[in-house]
């Protein structure tokens, strides 16, 4: 019984670690596309400064979605 609770503990650790890794991910995305610079540091409840892209940054969207639909065409057609 007590194996089952240290691969609970084990795979809970995992994925938190995985998820934190994650929102990194996602926030040095946004910080790189958006406002140009490399940063880990994302916080939705703040105003974002203007973009260093202008009126151009609604192409931001674009570029993303096309990168979807290029990794799903290629990599999962289903």
């Amino acid at each position: 019984m007590l194996p089952f609770y240290f691969l609970a503990i084990l795979t809970g650790a995992i994925a938190a670690f995985g998820a934190v890794i994650f929102r990194g991910l996602i926030a040095d995305c946004h910080s790189l596309l958006f406002l140009g610079v490399v940063s880990l540091d994302y916080d939705a409840n703040v105003q974002m400064p203007s973009s260093p892209w202008g009126p151009y940054v609604v192409l931001v969207p674009v570029l993303g979605a096309a990168g979807v639909a290029f990794l799903v065409s290629n990599f999962a057609p289903d």
